[in-house]
């Protein structure tokens, strides 16, 4: 996954052991969204391309959802 962005630059921190991201500015917001992976699934930064974000897991169905915690 690629984090894309135009005009309103976005910073993404990966927490707890690529267990969880939080991503801040998206789309110029002033709330910090709070994604937890589902138990399995790893999350880590590609350092080969910029702004590159990569889910892995055993399990397809589970790399491909997230928990969402609302504010």
């Amino acid at each position: 996954m690629r984090a894309v962005y135009a005009h309103f630059p976005m910073n993404i921190n990966i927490d707890g052991g690529g267990g969880k991201i939080e991503i801040r500015n998206f789309l110029g917001e002033k709330r910090t969204r709070v994604i937890n992976m589902q138990d399995g699934v790893k999350i880590y930064r590609d350092d080969a391309v910029k702004d590159q974000i990569v889910m892995e897991g055993n399990d397809i169905d589970r790399a491909g959802r997230r928990s969402f915690t609302p504010d």
